[in-house]
């Protein structure tokens, strides 16, 4: 039935257009598109807008229409296209990581980085857990490119955003056209509208509107629509003589599918490749089913609710803003930055902790009954009670609401232009809430098939005893939380800027001042030993395997704490660039910077606010800080563009562990090397970035792991996309590479290098008409891109549990321009 609706609706726009999530083409309002674009004026990361051959720092733009050259399937893969980011887009459009080069990640999220859009931050912290930035923000028509600043005076331009800003910057309607589109995925189930369009309303008064919706399986086959809703973003602009006024507004209600852990297997016990099991590919299968959509469980007080799991991410965004600049007879200019956001949602998803044959899962006394002869069958599914044997995966579920991740915010600068000094000094404000329920974790057994799997039910074979619950669950209440903190930043900044004909000088210096209130409550199976019987499901009986749940009654006295303490971050950066020549520029750097630990601070069992208001330093201090050198050259040629920078970068990092409820520091020491690169051959182009990176671990609360190689840290990453463009078509590719890297800190568990292949080819049937053909992994490469399972013998072999790359995806799409 969806097929025939998506064929449908492809006849009757057959004059219209559309690409995938990321193929937007724009019309008309883009940056130039030859060559690196280094004499463009960059407004992301510097005080006062300044052509990219003339500043002191790395930066790069994306024209957001020719991000479709890439095949990508989401923002994460499209953030691959800039020089010195590490996108790791596995898990879905959403719930994703992003490193920035010489600054490892640990774990995930957007820690180091920040994500804005027209100029602000989507949330202040990167890595709030289950609600980091990619779940709140899409790609669309709407968007004009995508700029991107590594390092340098990212650290006292915004706050927390030491490794780098990605700034998403909207067209405005100055000239007046817009689009519409359908695209389809042609080996996978996903249907997509776009439109945008903008213009001039009166004189002087412009609009911009835009949006898309969606509706399909997503990249993977899950058994049901997890990819659902859309987005609306509109702005109106009124020019003055000296200035303008700016109004936005956006609306996100969006479902969208998110990829945990998938069984495989490999010949070594230090990994290297990885190939699926039988009946399950992590390339183009997941754990979801349809046999687990919506579940009885308890939230974190024990309360009996109902879920749907099977929404997986669930972002619902109301945000409206206001920007206004002004310039003074007397050299003064006066820009101020607004938005506030309503911020909410779900997370859902099934993380396998244990793949296994089945009878050893249901043995384990931790996960499941301990029985010595557990006798197994189908709990649902077309085969619902028959016996069941064979390999199993152990899962467990992760459920949060995220009841408020809203986000207040406001940017105010005042710059003052004397003869060859240009003075900034900014006032900078947010207020960030972090609002959450941990809905208790439960555990269930399901068969190991990527195609709705069914769960397994347990039953003491000594006693007759059913010991699991509807489904195959066999534990319950496991990390229940609730937070609800807030943090409140105010951080003034100067920034001041020289020009003594070809040298350019910049020094800029910020002061964070962090307030935290609010409160945590912790209850559930880590936490104490007491065991309360719930009627989870009704029917009046608490007798019932599911209804007696571990609910640890510290968990409401001991183990709920207010928080009340504050902190403070001194951020600096000093630059230099020499114009060599009209072409080639060189720069020099030095930056401090820092991030706040926000919720991952509270993940430790023993955290209480009076330990964390007496720390000014070490782990309860929760500010990581990040110093960072380098020293660059910028070539603007006829037919080639290099923009090469040397790096070098100290890097602290707290982090947590949510299943292991341990939170620790590190430190990291990297230095390398980054290029991005442009080739004009004519009708043959050639883009390319590449990074090379040497990173180890310098300080750790383990010693062993000194000198190690961080956790997903590869020596080299690269993107290179060869183009064939006419004045009626575009045929090209885009290789991306990274080095092999560790699964862990360790060294024990290595996925090999590897190559992906995107292809792509549009034609333009007439002047407004287009038709667009893209392949995402081209040849099916499998690749483990992040694993926390180590590598264990399942039935002799060695196998693993991680997160798996998309495998091939190809879509299609057609775009009407007007």
């Amino acid at each position: 039935m969806r097929r025939n609706f998506k064929t449908y609706c492809l006849s009757t726009l057959s004059m219209m257009a559309v690409s995938c999530s990321a193929l937007a083409q724009d019309n008309g309002q883009d940056i130039d598109d030859t060559g690196l674009g280094l004499e463009e004026i960059v407004v992301t990361g510097v005080a006062v807008g300044t052509a990219k051959l003339d500043t002191s720092v790395s930066v790069s733009s994306l024209n957001y229409s020719n991000s479709y050259k890439t095949a990508p399937r989401s923002l994460g893969e499209i953030y691959r296209s800039l020089p010195g980011i590490r996108s790791e887009p596995a898990t879905g459009e959403g719930n994703g990581s992003i490193s920035v080069r010489g600054i490892p990640l640990a774990t995930g999220g957007y820690k180091y980085v920040q994500v804005q859009e027209d100029g602000l931050p989507v949330l202040q912290f990167g890595d709030i857990v289950a609600g980091n930035v990619p779940n709140y923000v899409r790609g669309d028509f709407t968007l004009q490119r995508i700029e991107s600043i590594r390092g340098g005076s990212a650290s006292t331009l915004t706050s927390y955003a030491p490794g780098g800003i990605i700034n998403h910057i909207s067209k405005t309607g100055e000239q007046e056209g817009g689009a519409i589109g359908a695209s389809t995925g042609v080996n996978f189930d996903e249907f997509r509208l776009d439109f945008d369009y903008g213009g001039e309303i009166a004189n002087d008064l412009f609009f911009h509107v835009g949006g898309f919706w969606r509706e399909g399986e997503g990249t993977r086959d899950v058994g049901y629509n997890a990819n659902s809703g859309g987005q609306i973003k509109a702005n109106i602009t009124k020019n003055f003589d000296n200035g303008y006024v700016r109004l936005f507004y956006k609306k996100l209600d969006d479902n969208i599918a998110t990829y945990t852990r998938a069984p495989a297997y490999t010949d070594s016990a230090n990994g290297g490749e990885f190939r699926p099991i039988p009946g399950f590919d992590g390339r183009d299968q997941a754990v979801s089913s349809v046999n687990r959509i919506n579940v009885p469980k308890l939230d974190h007080l024990g309360n009996p609710i109902d879920r749907r799991t099977a929404d997986h991410i669930t972002a619902k965004v109301d945000a409206i803003g206001v920007e206004a600049s002004f310039e003074f007879d007397d050299g003064w200019t006066f820009t101020n930055r607004f938005r506030t956001s309503d911020v909410r949602g779900d997370f859902n998803a099934p993380l396998a902790l244990l793949f296994d044959d089945a009878r050893n899962i249901a043995s384990d006394g931790f996960w499941a009954c301990g029985c010595a002869n557990p006798v197994l069958s189908y709990a649902n599914g077309p085969n619902e009670g028959q016996p069941f044997s064979g390999l199993a995966l152990g899962i467990l579920e992760l459920d949060f609401n995220m009841d408020d991740l809203g986000l207040t915010v406001n940017d105010f600068r005042l710059t003052k232009q004397f003869e060859n000094i240009t003075l900034t000094g900014g006032l900078y404000y947010s207020s960030q809430n972090i609002r959450q329920t941990w809905n208790n974790w439960e555990f269930y057994i399901a068969e190991a098939v990527g195609d709705n799997a069914a769960g397994i039910a347990i039953t003491d074979g000594d006693t007759g005893e059913v010991v699991s619950g509807p489904g195959g669950v066999s534990g319950n209440a496991f990390l229940a939380y609730s937070l609800d903190l807030n943090y409140e930043t105010i951080a003034p900044y100067v920034d001041v800027s020289a020009q003594f004909g070809d040298l350019s000088l910049n020094a800029s210096i910020r002061q964070d001042e962090i307030d935290v209130t609010g409160f945590a409550t912790k209850a559930g199976k880590f936490f104490g030993t007491g065991v309360f019987p719930r009627d989870l499901n009704g029917d009046g009986d608490t007798d019932d395997p599911l209804d007696t749940v571990a609910i640890s009654q510290e968990g409401f006295t001991d183990l709920a704490t207010n928080a009340d303490y504050s902190r403070s971050l001194t951020s600096f950066s000093i630059g230099a660039n020499y114009r060599v020549s009209d072409d080639v520029g060189v720069f020099a750097r030095y930056s401090k910077g820092g991030v706040l630990v926000a919720d991952r601070l509270w993940d430790g069992s023993t955290i209480d606010n009076n330990r964390l208001e007496a720390a000014n330093s070490g782990l309860l201090e929760g500010i990581d800080d990040v110093k960072q050198a380098e020293i660059g050259i910028k070539y603007n040629g006829d037919k080639f563009d290099i923009f090469a920078t040397g790096f070098y970068a100290e890097t602290e990092e707290t982090q947590s562990e949510v299943t292991a409820q341990r939170v620790f520091t590190q430190t990291y020491e990297a230095w390398g090397l980054e290029l991005e690169t442009f080739l004009d051959l004519g009708e043959f182009t050639v883009n390319g970035n590449f990074t090379w990176t040497n990173a180890e671990i310098i300080e750790a609360d383990n010693p062993a792991i000194i000198g190690n190689q961080p956790n997903r840290q590869a020596d080299y990453i690269f993107t290179v996309t060869p183009a064939y463009t006419t004045a009626d078509f575009s045929v090209g590719a885009s290789f991306v590479g990274s080095g092999g890297f560790y699964h862990g800190d360790t060294e024990t568990v290595r996925q090999d290098a590897y190559i992906l292949v995107h292809a792509f080819a549009s034609y333009s049937v007439t002047e407004h008409v287009s038709i667009t053909l893209t392949a995402n992994n081209l040849f099916n490469t499998f690749v483990n891109s992040f694993s926390e399972s180590g590598v264990f013998q399942v039935n002799g072999q060695f196998a693993n549990l991680a997160e798996t790359l998309n495998g091939r995806t190809i879509a299609a799409s057609i775009r009407y321009d007007f």
